[in-house]
């Protein structure tokens, strides 16, 4: 199904936004890591273009010692990802992810 114009120019006006408010706003890897968000979206059907425009993006962002990183998640997601949907562990990281972050902050105060 062909997008109309008007919608097209909604979403663009949206992702738009959203570059700009992370570039403004200095969020983690600021506009890059919007424009890798919104890429990895729109090739979500080409596994290949994705790992390597998200190794490259990250590239461009980081651009020191500690850039294997990232381009080896991409590598990893490409040979290890076929597609289906794992098992699911929503529940797990409802509880995972706030008391990790409670955690540490005892263990900023503590420390």
């Amino acid at each position: 199904r062909q997008p109309d114009i008007k919608s097209s120019v909604l979403r663009l006006c949206i992702m738009s936004g959203c570059l700009g408010a992370a570039y403004l706003l200095k969020t983690d890897y600021k506009h890059v890591g919007v424009a890798l968000i919104i890429f990895m979206y729109l090739a979500r059907k080409y596994r290949i273009l994705q790992a390597a425009a998200g190794a490259f993006l990250m590239y461009s962002e980081l651009q020191n010692v500690y850039i294997i990183l990232p381009i080896a998640a991409f590598f990893f997601m490409l040979m290890a990802y076929n597609g289906k949907r794992g098992r699911s562990f929503k529940y797990f990281f409802y509880v995972f992810y706030p008391a990790h972050l409670f955690v540490l902050g005892l263990v900023r105060l503590l420390w």
